[in-house]
């Protein structure tokens, strides 16, 4: 998928080749003798027979081939894979047409988004989506492909930050009768589509600062997970826990269930699940004063998600805030301007926000700072997250913007940030934000009393 991402981006041909280098000389599991004579001297009889001399690729190196990341290999080790993919998209509909499963056909074309989405940003969910809607009309009810299209462009919608359009729309699917029995497509994804839907559901709301209706679906989400606790629902389910925790700024709880789910994907074998898990278990450590741990944490996630993914682009402000507590200012520097470029290719807003603050943090933290370059990237900071309405890191770039206002231009120019801090923290009930900013705005105004004394005498 890192290999895609570039190819598709026409960014570093150099890493591209050793991607594919790489891929050629990969072996999967089932792809050596010892496996094989395993197989033969174990194996039940069955109905149905594979052939283990068959190579594919496997999600994790050293496992068993699957159709989708062999169809993902096949691709990038073919030049003009977008045109291919086009074509391959025409046979599928050329296929389906003569078994009559565009029923089946649309629901590939919606799990694939996802993935479409985070190699290739927004233009690769709404393509998945245009070709449902150019398939399906006509041959499916008017119900079932908007359903589908619907689906599909949620990818869309959260790459870039839409929360408002992503949970109306997101509610809406959840309406579909039978979603919580409806099977994945294939194993393309490893959740059902009502999981999906919820998880999308759950960090729109968290970042809107919804924290109540959060705590209803996890209620939801916990009731299922019990009925049958496997390593993936126990994972999904902390990831769901500790994103709450940690959008309420309760860092050390947010560090404890983070570990806990990533302890979950790594016994199911979910690579790119346990980096999820190091995403969110990165700003807790780095929360917690564990500033060292998160550069080390947040190093490995982004080792699994290739450096040049969407996820990728998410991860490294974090980890430009954590490199920030380890007093490493180049390469805070480094990671936060890279994310710009990273989430701007993305059209990533919220992730661009985050971009634009922890630059603003690397001015400020600058010897000597740089507070007129700051105050031009909180600026845009404010702009990005205000847009998407991401208010738990608007809030807290309010309030570090009202705290360097402080500082150079006085309690006049400080005092409408740290207003609209304060008046976000009461929204979402974080109560020691209330209490901390309170004590700034004091300041402000025993500042401005002191002052208009001074003046009087």
């Amino acid at each position: 998928m890192a290999s895609l991402a570039l190819l598709a981006h026409d960014t570093a041909p150099e890493r591209v080749a050793k991607g594919a280098k790489w891929l050629c000389n990969s072996w999967p599991g089932e792809g050596g003798w010892w496996w094989r004579f395993r197989h033969r001297l174990f194996a039940k009889p069955g109905t149905v027979r594979q052939d283990f001399s068959l190579r594919g690729w496997s999600w994790t190196p050293g496992t068993s081939s699957w159709v989708e990341p062999t169809s993902l290999a096949l691709l990038l080790l073919q030049e003009g894979w977008e045109d291919d993919l086009e074509g391959m998209d025409e046979e599928l509909t050329e296929v389906a047409a003569s078994l009559g499963a565009f029923a089946e056909l649309a629901w590939i074309y919606s799990s694939r988004s996802v993935i479409e989405g985070l190699i290739s940003g927004p233009r690769g969910a709404l393509r998945c989506a245009e070709r449902i809607r150019a398939m399906a009309t006509g041959r499916l009810p008017d119900e079932e492909v908007a359903w589908n299209a619907g689906y599909a462009e949620l990818a869309g919608h959260f790459v870039r930050g839409d929360y408002r359009v992503l949970i109306a729309k997101t509610r809406e699917l959840l309406r579909r009768p039978g979603i919580d029995t409806m099977p994945r497509a294939s194993e393309l994804s490893a959740v059902r589509p009502a999981a999906v839907l919820t998880l999308f559901l759950a960090v729109a709301l968290s970042r809107l600062g919804e924290f109540a209706d959060v705590e209803r679906l996890l209620a939801q989400v916990r009731a299922v997970v019990a009925r049958e606790e496997t390593p993936l629902g126990l994972a999904l389910l902390r990831a769901l826990e500790g994103s709450l925790l940690l959008a309420r700024r309760q860092p050390e709880a947010a560090a404890r269930v983070s570990a806990e789910g990533l302890a979950h994907a790594e016994q199911g074998g979910f690579r790119r699940l346990s980096a999820t898990m190091r995403r969110l278990l990165g700003p807790a450590l780095t929360e917690s004063g564990q500033s060292q741990q998160a550069v080390e944490v947040l190093s490995e996630a982004l080792e699994i998600y290739g450096g040049t993914d969407w996820g990728s682009g998410n991860l490294l402000p974090h980890r430009a805030r954590a490199y920030l507590g380890i007093g490493a200012i180049a390469e805070a520097r480094q990671d936060a301007e890279a994310a710009l470029a990273m989430t701007r290719q993305f059209e990533n807003r919220p992730g661009e926000g985050e971009a634009h603050l922890s630059l603003a943090l690397v001015h400020t933290a600058s010897q000597p700072p740089d507070y007129a370059a700051a105050e031009r990237e909180f600026a845009e900071a404010e702009a990005c997250l205000r847009e998407c309405e991401f208010r738990t890191e608007l809030a807290d770039a309010l309030r570090a913007h009202g705290e360097m206002r402080l500082k150079t231009q006085g309690a006049a120019a400080a005092r409408p940030l740290l207003e609209e801090a304060r008046e976000l923290y009461a929204y979402m009930d974080r109560q020691a934000d209330v209490a901390a900013v309170d004590a700034l705005l004091k300041g402000t105004r025993s500042g401005k009393r002191s002052a208009r004394r001074k003046s009087g005498s």
